[in-house]
């Protein structure tokens, strides 16, 4: 157990300074500055405290949603234990849904405007008062297109299959795996621009 909370650990260290590199880096795209890569590393130690900050926030967000969740579970499921299950399923989405948007902004915010997470988070919220409507459009572009991109993984997985099936399982779980990872990320990026494009467009 300790071994897994030190790799998970490490890995959330790492990650954080990913991201702060990734961000910084759409930054300048967006911003029209060539690609320096003194700098692109640089993000990773200026942001990299803010950024750590702002995972927690959003953990410390996500664990109230799934206490709330679990409290409503436990205090209807005296009386319907089906009725309680389902109510504190949706509960938890819909408070899923609601941090999702509410933080959307989050680091375009930090990056562009170079605040701190808690001052990210709550400019964030802002939007979420201000443009309420604007905000549930991106949410459903954007798991619409996550959507499109599942359904065309599965499509692939089909096609491989069919081409590449006489070489075994093993070879196919590796394509099928390395096409999923790619789409994925392709994915993860086209989604982060497009929030951080769209945050241009909106941002006073």
């Amino acid at each position: 157990l300790s071994v897994v909370l030190v790799l998970v650990f490490v890995n959330y260290f790492l990650g954080t300074g990913i991201l702060a590199m990734k961000y910084g880096l759409f930054k300048d795209l967006l911003n029209n500055k060539k690609f320096d890569l003194r700098m692109f590393l640089s993000y990773s130690t200026e942001y990299f405290l803010r950024v750590f900050l702002l995972r927690i926030f959003i953990g410390i967000f996500a664990t109230i949603a799934l206490l709330f969740s679990l409290a409503m579970l436990l205090l209807m499921g005296k009386y319907n234990a089906r009725t309680a299950g389902l109510t504190a399923l949706i509960i938890l989405l819909l408070l899923v849904v609601l941090i999702k948007l509410g933080v959307m902004f989050r680091y375009a915010i930090m990056f562009f405007k170079n605040k701190s997470a808690f001052a990210s988070i709550k400019e964030s919220l802002h939007y979420l008062m201000k443009k309420p409507g604007f905000l549930v459009t991106i949410f459903l572009i954007i798991s619409l297109v996550g959507f499109l991109m599942n359904g065309a993984a599965i499509a692939i997985d089909f096609i491989f299959s069919y081409i590449f099936g006489f070489l075994g399982n093993t070879f196919m779980l590796m394509l099928q795996g390395l096409t999923r990872i790619v789409l994925y990320l392709i994915f993860v990026v086209w989604s982060d621009i497009f929030i951080f494009v769209l945050y241009l467009k909106i941002k006073p």
